[in-house]
């Protein structure tokens, strides 16, 4: 069996080189997606009062000096945060995502300043939504690292 020639200027599409491209670029595309699903979400802080959902950084985690510090209440709850024993201003304090949030980012022209390293402590101040501060808030206090 002999294979016909190409007419003279044709190029032939199908090459060993377009078949190898084509074979690396569906390898990659495949462990793109494999690496993309199987990717694990982070566990999330526990944290011994269920009217706290969440805390950032995590109690006796290693952050950094930036990192912005938060604190998830119930959907219910308001509160403040407490910076080493420093009250951050409501103006510093970060609630875009709901009045249940009490978050902020320390670093220079904060009431905090940069965080020196070392163990560092925050405690949200939280009390209900239908009440105030003064007739019934509640506390929880963590600590980290900062390096």
């Amino acid at each position: 069996m002999t294979t016909q020639a190409l007419p003279a200027g044709k190029k032939r599409f199908i090459t060993p080189y377009r078949i190898g491209v084509s074979v690396l670029l569906a390898i990659a595309a495949a462990i793109l997606y494999v690496g993309v699903t199987s990717a694990a979400d982070p566990e999330p802080t526990e944290v011994p009062d269920p009217r706290i959902t969440s805390v950032q950084p995590a109690p006796d985690e290693l952050a950094l000096r930036q990192d912005r510090i938060f604190a998830q209440l119930a959907n219910d709850y308001t509160g403040v945060l407490i910076v080493d024993g420093t009250e951050i201003p409501d103006d510093q304090i970060d609630r875009s995502e709901g009045l249940n949030t009490v978050a902020f980012t320390p670093g220079k022209g904060t009431e905090t300043g940069r965080l020196d390293a070392g163990e560092r402590c925050a405690t949200v101040v939280f009390w209900s939504v239908n009440s105030t501060r003064e007739a019934g808030a509640d506390s929880y206090k963590w600590c980290w690292q900062v390096h």
